[in-house]
């Protein structure tokens, strides 16, 4: 079994984000408030922190969908273990 940092690495490497609407959009809130306080009008940060609560949910809704989908998968049997005797 590989390490656990291994493992994260190489999921890192499979499934790149940095060019994902979502991460981007996450990642920059904070960084675009502190560039434009003061530049842009107020309403700007109300609509990005709108965006991103609208990104969460649809994210919710995607997990809500897959939790519903694995409650409604027949829950596998549980195999006896029965005691070999050994000479």
């Amino acid at each position: 079994m590989e390490e656990p940092e291994v493992q994260a690495k190489e999921t890192e490497e499979k499934f790149k984000c940095d060019d994902c609407p979502i991460v981007i959009l996450m990642r920059k809130h904070s960084e675009l408030r502190s560039m434009f306080t003061g530049r842009v009008p107020g309403e700007f940060f109300q609509h990005t922190r709108a965006a991103r609560k609208e990104m969460l949910l649809a994210m919710r809704s995607l997990i809500d969908a897959a939790l519903e989908k694995l409650e409604q998968e027949p829950v596998p049997k549980k195999k006896r273990v029965s005691k070999i005797p050994v000479q």
